[in-house]
């Protein structure tokens, strides 16, 4: 009689569940990281990677949300679908936490330095505006010592016209003075002539010729003329002791100013 079949029949065997290590492998490869990279990349510490990669500890929650971040996902795609211990789902509820807050900062962060590099064209553009400010400053304080040193120019041209015409004005005043004084004394020499003439016609008493008469008037006017010559050399000499003085005014009047 044949022994009875005692073999149990089993059905097919059913497949492993991916674990959170397991995950974090097949992304890590995907990614072409390994520890030490996925550790500088996420912050987690290699050693506690390590330890929490081959079962000898549990993630954090916050380690959590680094690995997903470091690794291109997020941490619900992170736990979907493996196998989770049941103090690992608490930890899972607080890095879907994390996460959010990171997310969070992560756009603050991104705000704030597209803040700064706005601030940072506009301190640029500022730089700028102030260097051409400057510039345009210098050069028109260039322009302004130019203009000054035409007026003064100017000013030392118009002060030397100024003298030559009153030099010019003096000498003609001199040569009027002059010629008033020379045309009185011609009419005092004339009145001189015709009382000395007569004088002598008196004396006379009409015997001279025309001949005579003439030459003696001759005499007398060469006589008057003579003596008008030496007071007019006089006069002269008087007239330019008195633009000597005038000279010397006008000086001092400059040396005043």
């Amino acid at each position: 009689m044949d022994a009875p079949n005692t073999a149990v029949e089993t059905g097919p065997l059913m497949p492993r569940r991916e674990t959170l290590a397991d995950r974090i492998r097949r992304l890590m490869e995907e990614k072409g990281l390994n520890q030490a990279s996925l550790s500088d990349k996420s912050g987690v510490p290699r050693s506690e990677l390590n330890r929490a990669l081959n079962d000898h500890r549990q993630f954090r929650a916050e380690e959590l949300a680094w690995l997903s971040t470091a690794l291109g996902t997020d941490v619900d795609a992170l736990l979907k679908n493996v196998e989770i211990p049941p103090d690992v789902l608490s930890q899972a509820e607080k890095a879907q936490a994390v996460a959010a807050r990171l997310f969070e900062l992560e756009a603050k962060h991104k705000a704030a330095v597209d803040e700064a590099k706005a601030l940072s064209k506009e301190v640029i553009n500022l730089s700028v505006n102030v260097q051409q400010l400057t510039t345009a400053r210098d050069e028109e304080r260039a322009q302004r010592i130019k203009v000054q040193e035409s007026l003064n120019k100017a000013q030392e041209e118009i002060e030397s016209l100024r003298r030559a015409l009153k030099d010019e004005q003096n000498l003609r005043l001199n040569e009027h003075r002059k010629l008033k004084q020379s045309e009185l004394r011609v009419s005092v020499l004339q009145n001189q002539q015709a009382t000395l003439t007569e004088q002598v016609r008196k004396l006379s008493g009409g015997q001279l010729g025309v001949g005579a008469w003439s030459a003696l008037g001759g005499l007398v006017l060469g006589g008057i003329i003579g003596a008008a010559a030496k007071g007019s050399q006089d006069d002269d000499d008087e007239y330019e002791e008195e633009d000597d003085e005038y000279e010397e005014d006008d000086e001092d009047e400059e040396d005043g100013r």
